[in-house]
């Protein structure tokens, strides 16, 4: 064999040698992938197990938080409905007070107003006591002196009488 030759064959022995670790090499590879791939199709299939559950979980949160939506929207229009009727009545009791605060001023005008009438009333008749009391006294004063000019036109009677028969008797004896 020629030198060539030799060489030829050392470098194809070494070539399959190279092809043959290459192909050790490669086949490790696939099985390392394939046991990677099989391990990520496992995670690919509870990942999308989870991902199921989660929607089971986020549906159930959204059927739970439309519920509690529904609840809450029927207890706010509860309250504003409470609310209305709060303010309606807080309204009717402002008029009521108005009304009332106005009949008690009306009503303090007039019992003002019959004070005033009672102390004239009053004083009226206070007045009219101490005319009452002055003209009866004026009265028991004329009835004094009625009694004295009584007793008087008496005594000026019986002295005419008097007078008058001594007068007559005068005449006659004349």
């Amino acid at each position: 064999m020629s030198t060539a030759g030799k060489v030829l064959i050392v470098l194809i022995v070494l070539g399959i040698i190279g092809w043959a670790l290459l192909a050790a090499g490669v086949d490790e590879l696939n099985r390392n992938n394939n046991n990677a791939l099989v391990e990520l199709e496992k995670k690919v299939e509870q990942l999308q197990k989870d991902v199921k559950d989660a929607q089971v979980r986020i549906s159930r949160v959204k059927d739970a938080t439309t519920v509690m939506q529904e609840k809450i929207d029927r207890d706010v229009a509860t309250l504003h409905a409470r609310y209305t009727d709060v303010q309606r009545a807080s309204s009717k009791i402002r008029d009521e007070l108005a009304r009332v605060q106005y009949e008690r001023s009306v009503v303090q005008e007039h019992v003002e107003g019959a004070e005033k009438s009672r102390t004239e009333r009053t004083s009226e008749v206070a007045a009219e006591t101490k005319n009452l009391a002055d003209k009866r006294a004026e009265v028991e004063g004329l009835k004094a002196k009625d009694a004295e000019l009584v007793k008087q036109l008496e005594d000026l009677r019986e002295q005419f009488k008097k007078t008058l028969a001594a007068n007559a008797q005068a005449l006659t004896r004349r």
